[in-house]
């Protein structure tokens, strides 16, 4: 029974495997997959070029964090 288990379980694993071998990208294509997106990012968030970018950005700063000095509302 045992062996049944292993070798459904390795057979699962296989067609797993298979499923997602055309996703696995090398590392020279996930550095240049990064590259392109953050040149994208970059020119979403100039003022001029934003209208026209692949990928929208707005420009936000966080001005302050929580303290805890601010009051409860209920």
């Amino acid at each position: 029974m045992v062996t049944a288990v292993a070798y459904r379980l390795a057979a699962q694993r296989k067609q797993i495997d298979a499923t997602l071998a055309p996703f696995l990208l090398s590392l020279e294509t996930l550095r240049e997959v990064k590259s392109k997106m953050r040149t994208e990012m970059e020119y979403g968030l100039k003022r001029e070029t934003q209208g026209s970018a692949t990928v929208k950005m707005l420009p936000t700063y966080v001005c302050g964090t929580p303290d805890g000095t601010g009051e409860v509302l209920s």
